[in-house]
């Protein structure tokens, strides 16, 4: 007789706009099986970690507020902290808390290989977007066009937060990314995928002395713009970015050198420790200038 796999009710961190624009949080979880770890194996999963995360999300999300019946348009239209934080709370269910990271070094004097010990419920930060009503919601729903050609457009409600340089100099509009932005956004080259999820996450662009610009636009738009302006935008759309905190700092103990450790696929199928002779070392917060915060100043 097959043993029963175990569920878990979960709360979504910023929830899924249905059609008419009521947030919904509930999801019903169900623990990995030896299915889900067949899929990993696949070569092309290996390649292309998005896709391990869309068939997690087929093989394990039963429930999205009480329905089964869980479409692909659903899915990918769903937002990545949603994706990221049913991810971990799988994991969590399948294998439990302790999960081990693995890094090179980055001071390229040392190249140490740094193993870090994380508590994925202690030490993974997760930021909940409030409700739009409430005082401190960063962010009002519009309808907006996310997909499809002009004469047959994709309309959907979706969160739209604002920022300003310091300066002034310019203030956009954005939404936060959706699975569906992050598969369109993979490319060989970490640049060009950069711009086009940027693209087509921005809603409105107002730089001074020019004449605003709806989004979303191409990956050629940003290609002309300053480079001061684009790393501005990169580090304002890593600021306002919820759900859990997918990349840790990890100091080396050789030298002392933080390293951005990030949480990725292959990680969640292992509840091993550091074999022999490995040491483990410490794990901090992200504290690089792109790390988000709640109340972060780049805001508007």
């Amino acid at each position: 007789m097959d043993n029963p796999t175990t569920t878990k009710d979960i709360r979504l961190p910023c929830g899924y706009l249905d059609n008419d624009g009521h947030v919904v949080r509930d999801a019903v979880i169900q623990e990995m099986t030896g299915r889900t770890q067949t899929i990993f194996g696949r070569k092309d999963i290996k390649k292309e970690p998005h896709l391990f995360y869309k068939a997690l999300m087929r093989d394990c999300l039963k429930e999205v507020n009480g329905t089964s019946s869980i479409s692909q348009t659903v899915l990918d239209s769903m937002l990545v902290a949603d994706r990221d934080a049913i991810v971990l709370q799988t994991r969590r269910l399948s294998l439990g808390e302790d999960i081990t990271l693995e890094v090179l070094c980055q001071n390229p004097e040392c190249t140490t290989k740094i193993f870090a010990d994380v508590n994925l419920e202690t030490q993974v930060d997760v930021w909940e977007l409030p409700d739009e009503d409430a005082e401190d919601s960063p962010y009002a729903i519009q309808r907006l066009q996310v997909g499809g050609t002009e004469d047959a457009p994709i309309v959907r409600p979706v969160r739209v937060w604002s920022a300003s340089m310091p300066d002034g100099s310019l203030t956009v509009q954005m939404r936060y990314p959706t699975v569906e932005d992050q598969m369109s956004a993979s490319d060989d080259n970490d640049v060009v995928a950069l711009h086009v999820l940027l693209g087509r996450l921005i809603v409105s662009w107002n730089a001074r002395g020019a004449e605003e610009v709806r989004g979303p636009v191409g990956a050629s738009f940003l290609s002309g713009k300053p480079l001061r302006q684009i790393d501005w935008l990169e580090n304002a759309h890593l600021a306002n970015s919820p759900g859990p905190e997918m990349v840790k700092n990890v100091a080396c103990e050789k030298c002392g050198t933080e390293t951005p450790a990030r949480l990725e696929a292959s990680d969640f199928f292992s509840s091993r420790a550091p074999t022999r002779g490995q040491r483990s070392t410490s794990m901090q917060r992200s504290g690089t200038s792109a790390s988000r915060t709640k109340d972060s100043p780049q805001s508007g």
